[in-house]
């Protein structure tokens, strides 16, 4: 339990000063849009999906998204920080924003509360016991038959690993620590639920992150690129650009591992 809280305190210390160093959080990067979209996808996997929470919801720009599309969400994180940054989007979009201080470990909420329950670059900052005690929770406050949704860094894409290695020998990496995942079907097994589906996204979103982390003014690069494939995804030929991502990411390993737990059957 020291551990696990020792861990918290310390991710929360990193995404405190990472958050209050960076000003445009209004700007919908590519990163964003792709998550976004792979969310709704999910989305339609469920009817009447009512209640949603993000756990360790950073800026809150997608559950913002979500909230424009009429979904009720939550926004749980333990950066005060990025809860600021979030309530002042929403206020920004006239919305209201259902936004709570807390642990991953200990969620605050009754058991069987939401439709879905997600997360994006979270899971990855813990160990694997720690990783275990947040799946239990987030398996206890979904719903019979929803989804918990989450994804993270992937152990399997040799570019981001040797770009997250780049960083950290140079000492530009700001993330702390981060254990990039393989999957999750064993411990799906050892908890007892289905993981439904597990594949791999954002292969072409690694090369505008090496333009914006490796090379001069390589960001003006990476935001130009960025909006192209955003204006790509949503145009008529969005699901083939999608697809085309997709299979690059499952051949190759894409920046994300995305793995969909439905709560069908569960130690809880």
């Amino acid at each position: 339990m020291e551990h696990e809280k020792d861990q918290e305190t310390e991710i929360s210390k990193v995404f405190d000063e990472l958050w209050e160093k960076r000003k445009e959080v209004n700007s919908w990067d590519y990163l964003s849009e792709i998550i976004y979209n792979r969310i709704l996808d999910e989305l339609k996997e469920i009817e009447g999906v009512k209640e949603i929470l993000e756990t360790g919801s950073g800026t809150g720009r997608i559950s913002l998204r979500l909230a424009q599309n009429g979904y009720k969400t939550t926004l749980l994180d333990i950066s005060f920080s990025a809860l600021k940054i979030s309530e002042k989007l929403f206020k920004k979009e006239n919305l209201s924003a259902n936004l709570i201080a807390g642990s991953i470990f200990n969620l605050p909420f009754i058991d069987k509360t939401f439709d879905i329950v997600w997360n994006a670059g979270v899971v990855e900052h813990y160990l694997e016991e720690d990783q275990k005690k947040a799946f239990l929770e987030m398996i206890r406050i979904c719903k019979n038959d929803g989804l918990i949704i989450t994804m993270n860094p992937s152990a399997n894409s040799l570019i981001y690993r040797a770009g997250k290695y780049t960083l950290e020998k140079i000492g530009k990496w700001e993330y702390g620590f981060v254990k990039p995942i393989k999957s999750f079907e064993n411990l799906s097994k050892e908890l007892k639920v289905k993981l439904s589906k597990e594949y791999s996204i954002g292969f072409i979103i690694l090369f505008t992150e090496f333009f914006r982390r490796f090379i001069p003014y390589g960001s003006i690069i990476s935001n130009f690129l960025g909006k192209i494939f955003i204006s790509l995804e949503r145009n008529p030929g969005g699901k083939f650009i999608r697809w085309i991502d997709k299979t690059l990411s499952n051949i190759f390993g894409g920046y994300l591992l995305v793995s969909v737990i439905k709560n069908e059957e569960s130690l809880i």
